[in-house]
């Protein structure tokens, strides 16, 4: 290897091999390498196109539109152009200027218009934009979703409702949901109707057909139709329609066992003190008072303001440049069924907030987002609502390096499972697959050796008392697999009663069903393991 981007996450090791476009004819007799043409002016480069692809689309007028970088040192770089091209190879067009990451092109009606998404890409905390431009080179763009101060989800890229309209599904609060930006106007926030406990999970637009992919806490996702009415009148348009319905016979069956799920707001430190139900560590947190959001699953039929207090589990999402919604999840819907509570704290760094919110976090791991976990768990313990010796805490990716922060900094957890984390961002440098991100955000390890050591929570493992699960994927470049091993052996060394589990052949995620089934069983076997509740003879058998 001789690139700088030399891995991959979910690709692999990387080499010097070149992705093109071809062009082909649909109606040729075999689809072999000499019925296609290479387009040598449409190549990919760029140290996320192994995975992103060129992403090419069809235009109207027959030309090509895709996203490739044109830096010098493509690997040393995180912009992302928008280009086009003649399906001959002719007259290739830069139409961005190499100041964003672009995504996800798709053209106006008339072929004249690009729509994309957009984004800073030294400052991944700010939003996702939806931005316009004309098929030129060096065009002038801009963006249309700019005022609402939110970033663009994805569940989906900007589409088109008409030659002067873009619709878009962005982040909002804890919610999914769609946005209708007018070339020449305000944007709005549009379809009402969806409701405040679905959110989108995927959304396409054709014609005047809106395609969303719904989902509640009780239910998985479906497919619904919208009409385009709905959008351009504001809510004037026909029903809903449901396309799908993939697990009705399985709802039929446990639908009544499904959780109930609202989110509350609680402020960092509003419990904290002399009468606080956690137990802390010496470690300093901000208690600044600062609101944040939690996504909080109830068990079937569990009364929050009447029943008795249950055992709880935080699952904090990954990113951080993400948030949680109101929607079906699998884990979640195990453990509810079990009896837990599973609160998904939208912690500083999350994106459906705007974009000073999520820059909150911006050069910085662990203070923000620990004080924000344990304040969304001393809000469920102050409410009644969760028992506090049995809270447990989890996260995967960003929430399992949040997790390591939080155990770092409180003993109110009776187990904790980091999944798939890094713990020490200097030994992390350049084993992983996100070295132009820590790069931005933190400058090189040896430039700033004490930042890298105060954001790595290998730093402060004498303050870890807490019993922990690390899951690493074998292949995973996003995470590197040592970090497990490095937090694994040095709980282990100072006595903590720890466990690793590394899947063989997952990158950064567990792909297959039987895995993804045994993780589930894992966490929840070492949380009641570590449970005071559960009955120690249960525990013995297990062991």
């Amino acid at each position: 290897m001789t690139r700088l981007q030399h891995k991959r996450d979910g690709a692999g090791w990387l080499d010097d091999v070149t992705t093109y476009l071809f062009v082909g004819d649909l109606d040729a007799e075999a689809a072999d390498a000499a019925a296609f043409r290479r387009l040598d002016d449409a190549a990919g480069a760029g140290s996320a196109e192994p995975l992103a692809g060129l992403q090419p689309a069809w235009g109207p007028t027959d030309r090509v539109a895709f996203t490739t970088c044109v830096d010098e040192n493509p690997d040393d770089s995180g912009a992302y152009d928008v280009c086009t091209i003649a399906p001959d190879g002719a007259e290739r067009r830069v139409v961005t200027d190499g100041s964003l990451r672009c995504a996800s092109p798709t053209w106006s009606p008339d072929g004249e218009r690009l729509a994309f998404d957009g984004s800073n890409y030294d400052n991944w905390y700010e939003p996702n934009e939806a931005y316009v431009a004309r098929d030129e080179a060096g065009a002038d763009f801009e963006s249309v979703s700019a005022e609402l101060d939110r970033t663009l989800a994805r569940a989906g890229a900007p589409r088109w409702l008409d030659q002067d309209t873009i619709v878009a599904p962005i982040a909002d609060e804890a919610w999914t949901r769609l946005a209708v930006c007018p070339l020449d106007g305000e944007p709005r926030r549009a379809f009402a109707r969806q409701g405040r406990d679905r959110t989108v999970a995927a959304f396409d637009l054709a014609g005047d057909a809106v395609a969303l992919g719904l989902t509640a806490a009780d239910q998985p996702p479906d497919v619904y139709a919208v009409p385009g009415a709905e959008l351009r009148e504001n809510d004037a348009g026909g029903p809903t329609k449901r396309l799908s319905a993939l697990n009705d016979e399985w709802l039929d069956e446990h639908g009544a066992a499904l959780p109930d799920c609202e989110v509350v707001a609680c402020e960092t430190g509003e419990v904290r003190g002399s009468d606080a139900p956690a137990s802390q560590s010496g470690a300093s947190v901000s208690d600044d008072g600062e609101e944040i959001e939690a996504v909080v699953y109830y068990p079937a039929d569990f009364d929050p303001d009447g029943d008795d207090t249950a055992p709880a589990v935080c699952a904090i999402h990954g990113g951080p440049m993400s948030y949680d919604a109101p929607g079906f999840r699998f884990d979640v819907t195990y453990w509810t069924s079990k009896g837990y509570v599973v609160a998904k704290p939208n912690y500083r760094g999350s994106t459906s907030y705007g974009r000073a919110f999520s820059e909150a976090l911006k050069g910085s791991r662990g203070e923000l987002e620990s004080e924000d976990v344990i304040a969304a768990m001393e809000h469920l313990v102050g409410e009644g609502v969760a028992d506090p010796d049995r809270l447990f805490c989890t996260g995967f990716s960003y929430g399992g390096i949040t997790t390591a922060h939080v155990v770092t900094r409180t003993d109110m957890f009776a187990a904790a499972a980091p999944e798939h984390g890094i713990y020490d961002f200097y030994s992390n440098f350049g084993t992983d697959d996100n070295h132009n991100w820590h790069q931005w955000e933190f400058g090189m390890p040896w430039e700033n050796e004490a930042l890298y050591r105060d954001i790595s929570s290998i730093t402060r493992v004498d303050e870890i008392d807490t019993p922990l699960l690390i899951t690493a994927g074998e292949q995973d470049w996003r995470c590197p697999p040592t970090q497990a091993e490095q937090l694994y052996v040095s709980v282990r060394k100072r006595g903590v009663d720890a466990k690793l589990v590394i899947y063989p052949d997952e990158h950064h995620n567990i792909g297959t069903p039987q895995r993804a089934t045994h993780r589930i069983e894992e966490l929840t076997e070492w949380f009641e393991t570590h449970d005071p509740g559960v009955d120690g003879e249960a525990n013995e058998v297990r062991d």
